[in-house]
């Protein structure tokens, strides 16, 4: 995965790609393993943009990155 905290959104294409393949990357490799129950995909805080913290789970998204908003679509 590639992590920026640049604000450009020039890099949304590269890191898009990066996480989406990881994420396929995983399914392959487990979509047939009958021990695997559940699968957790972690978000970042970076999701919330500069809202103030602590976050809560209820809170709605404010990306203002290309990798909170990345992280968000994935």
């Amino acid at each position: 995965s590639i992590v920026t905290a640049e604000r450009n959104m020039s890099l949304f294409d590269e890191l898009i790609s990066s996480n989406l393949k990881i994420l396929l990357n995983l399914y392959e490799r487990f979509k047939e393993e009958s021990s695997l129950k559940l699968f957790i995909q972690f978000g970042s805080s970076e999701e919330y943009g500069s809202e103030q913290s602590p976050f809560r789970e209820e809170d709605r998204e404010c990306p203002n990155s290309p990798y909170a908003l990345v992280k968000q679509l994935t």
